[in-house]
């Protein structure tokens, strides 16, 4: 039908071509240069079987003219020509009735739609297979609104991309059936997609080395709306070289779900899957997991581009070499990243996969490095990395930035982690460095080591709401001679509560635990408990601390700190075991409350095991604020300064509040240049007006045992009361300067006959009272 301008033409009866030599390059069927009315095939069967080039049916250059095929039946067999085309304008329809529309292309394209309408009605074929051709599926330009339904089938054989979609078309589009490509090119191509629901449901197979471009075996780019998905069969993209598993890019407006099938890509050094410039995407789990191996490229990349509410779900996630295993950056804050591994694995299997040797330049500052780091995190939320292992990286295994969320379970980082000389604000490169991790964390069955100079570190220094970061079960370490901490958070401003129980730190050159806080902040930590201890200890020959520091000071700082550690063990410290400390500068104010319990320190019988060049306990509080503590039921040997230290000071004109319970604590064995048992300095600089409550020991249970703790010339107890201060003993009935009646009553709490030195208090007259001793907490 050529030539036709108005009216209606229609062919209602059956139209068969059965020779295999029927038909035409031009089609069985030709409908070309009408401008107008409508030509329609309705009523009885077509079937139209041709071989060679032949087409089947063939439209083009319609502007103007409609063209149905209506409740016939479409049964179309080509060889190397097209089963059915329709290019150049017009509208189309091609719908269903008593018998399906079929097309089976055994040599050639499919289906190629270019350039026409479809609105109203529809375009359905209830299979379409097509073994051959430039593309098997081609849906380009401007298609209209109507629905493109291809039902079943299979595609094969394509020579370029085998089921393509390009032009700024709104149509809902599907096929069930499936797609396979074993020579270079795209599997999938979709681009300019601007409403509506693409679906491809079936299995797609991409099984040839060289299959694939450099724009993806699966390619979805430049769409402006509407979703495109792919869910229920397995989507095997396997592809070497430079070849991407997976791309998206620039889909603004767009959504992209991977749903209930199979994802599995293998890519070389080419990116397994890429998203990136806008849109939201989603990877979720069925009956098939999802799983992404590289080998020199970056196995998953997320940049500028939304995680939808569904999530990223990865069975696992390998990488070898390349810049990175694991990108995600600016992922918005409806989902996130899940690596599951095996589910029912209870061990560091490794099944989440392996990320490994990723390298880059340095970065100055170091706090700047993308590169060379196996996970990267810049303004993410909900990252879950489960039974994964990393090792091996020119700067980080884990950098994030700006974290809302993150789990680790039952995985490893271990190898060798940045280099030592690249250094940030005493942070340098290591194994896991977050600069911004808020919301909640949790790190379960988990082992950190092979940090160049840190192993992991948290810096919170923008006033991130961490309200708990929680480790259970996993080990740290950090063995480089010019190294700093095992485990450390630093935290300005905000809120930073942490709990770590039933872990074990076996090194450090630095601490192996520390809690550093400044500005506005408030602190809450849990480090081990009934049941849930911590085993510490440290190997790091060259350490200078080994221990847990916590607190912080600085000018205008208001921190609020509380605490409870309980039941750990601990040796090998080089400074002090346990450091609490709030330090002086004008405008601080500190409020620290928290109990040390059931903490064994040292080993009786293994020289400067507790604490080499330190206090087994150290709690420092200078400037104003308030503070109680409670050490209680301790175990305390093998200290070379004292068992427990306690100093209280002032800053200018402050006057700081401290109670302090002393109880239960057995105190003994001093180290090589151990002192006193017990100190308590009650004043640190002139000016210091601070009010201080000591109970130190108490009937019953409540005593410390520490006769003998003194060593090398010093008491068991001593107490130090200088400039206006002034310290209330609760139950002591002397006066304010008898330094004997002190004594006795000290004796008398603490079992055994503990040796006691007392300085007499130099009478100061602050507030027009005197210092010295009180009867009465607080003292006035």
């Amino acid at each position: 039908v050529t030539g036709h301008t108005a009216g209606t033409i229609d062919f209602s009866g059956t139209l068969t071509c059965s020779n295999l030599t029927c038909g035409s390059t031009s089609g069985a069927i030709e409908v070309t240069g009408n401008s107008g009315g409508t030509i329609q095939f309705s009523g009885g069967t077509k079937t139209l079987t041709s071989n060679g080039a032949n087409a089947g049916v063939s439209l083009s250059s319609n502007t103007g003219a409609t063209i149905n095929f209506t409740n016939g039946g479409l049964a179309l067999t080509t060889a190397t020509g097209t089963g059915f085309t329709a290019t150049g304008g017009g509208t189309l329809a091609v719908t269903t009735g008593t018998n399906n529309n079929t097309i089976s292309a055994s040599g050639g394209t499919a289906l190629l739609l270019n350039g026409v309408t479809i609105s109203g009605s529809n375009v359905s074929f209830s299979t379409t297979s097509s073994t051959g051709g430039t593309n098997n599926i081609a849906l380009t330009g401007t298609l209209g609104t109507g629905s493109i339904a291809l039902g079943s089938g299979a595609l094969s054989g394509a020579s370029g991309t085998a089921f393509a979609i390009s032009g700024a078309n709104a149509n809902p589009v599907s096929y069930s059936g499936s797609v396979t490509k074993t020579s270079a090119g795209q599997l999938v191509s979709i681009a300019g997609h601007t409403a509506g629901t693409i679906d491809l449901s079936g299995a797609l197979t991409c099984s040839n080395l060289t299959c694939g471009s450099t724009s993806g075996a699966i390619g979805v780019s430049g769409n402006s709306g509407g979703t495109i998905q792919f869910t229920n069969g397995t989507k095997t993209l396997t592809s070497n070289g430079t070849n991407v598993g997976v791309s998206l890019s620039s889909n603004t407006g767009s959504t992209i779900n991977f749903t209930n099938g199979g994802l599995a890509i293998t890519t070389a050094t080419g990116n397994g899957f890429s998203a990136t410039g806008g849109g939201t995407v989603a990877v979720t789990t069925g009956t098939n997991d999802n799983t992404i191996t590289s080998v020199g490229g970056i196995a998953l990349n997320v940049t500028s581009t939304t995680i939808g509410s569904g999530g990223l779900t990865f069975k696992s996630i390998s990488a070898n070499g390349g810049s990175n295993g694991i990108v995600l950056t600016s992922t918005g804050t409806s989902g996130g990243l899940t690596v599951t591994g095996t589910a029912v694995s209870a061990t560091n299997d490794g099944s989440g996969g392996t990320i490994q040797n990723a390298t880059g330049a340095e970065a100055s500052p170091v706090e700047n490095a993308t590169l060379g780091v196996g996970v990267y995190l810049n303004n993410t939320k909900n990252v879950s990395l489960n039974h994964m292992n990393l090792h091996d990286f020119s700067n980080y295994a884990v950098a994030g930035t700006s974290v809302n969320g993150f789990t680790m379970t039952y995985s490893t980082i271990n190898g060798t982690n940045g280099t030592g000389t690249n250094r940030y604000g005493g942070f340098g490169e290591g194994s896991v460095m977050f600069q911004g991790l808020f919301g909640s964390a949790v790190v379960d069955h988990s082992d950190f080591s092979g940090g160049a100079y840190s192993t992991f570190t948290v810096l919170n220094n923008g006033g991130q709401i961490l309200n708990r970061a929680t480790f259970t079960f996993c080990s740290f370490a950090q063995t480089d001679v010019t190294g700093n901490d095992a485990l450390t958070f630093q935290g300005t401003g905000g809120t930073l509560n942490v709990t770590v129980q039933n872990s074990t730190f076996t090194a450090a050159r630095g601490d192996l635990f520390q809690i550093d806080l400044h500005g506005t902040i408030a602190s809450d930590l849990v480090f081990g408990g009934v049941g849930h201890g911590n085993t510490l200890s440290n190997s790091n020959t060259n350490s200078l601390g080994g221990g847990i520091t916590l607190g912080g000071g600085g000018q205008n700082q208001i921190d609020t700190f509380t605490f409870d550690i309980s039941n750990n063990t601990m040796q090998g410290a080089k400074a002090s075991a346990i450091a609490i400390g709030a330090g002086t500068g004008a405008g601080t104010n500190h409020n620290y409350s928290g109990t040390i319990n059931a903490n064994t320190i040292g080993v009786q019988g293994t020289a400067n095991s507790g604490s080499f060049g330190g206090s087994d306990i150290a709690f420092i509080f200078n400037d104003a604020g308030a503070a109680n503590v409670s050490i209680t039921n301790n175990f305390l040997y093998q200290y070379n300064n004292e068992g427990i230290n306690l100093t209280f000071g002032a800053f200018g004109s402050s006057n700081p509040y401290v109670q302090a319970a002393v109880t239960g604590n057995t105190i003994n064995t001093a180290g090589s240049f151990g002192s006193q048992g017990f100190l308590l300095t009650a004043g640190t600089a002139t000016g210091d007006a601070g009010r201080y409550c000591m109970t130190l020991g108490g009937a019953g249970t409540l005593a410390n045992s520490l006769t003998g703790s003194g060593a090398n010339g010093s008491t068991d107890i001593r107490i130090r009361n200088r400039f206006d201060v002034k310290i209330g003993f609760p139950g002591y009935t002397g006066s304010t300067t008898n330094t004997a009646a002190l004594g006795t009553y000290l004796q008398a709490r603490n079992g055994g006959a503990p040796t006691v030195s007392i300085a007499a208090p130099s009478l100061g007259t602050t507030n027009g009272t005197t210092n010295g001793f009180y009867q009465t907490c607080p003292p006035p």
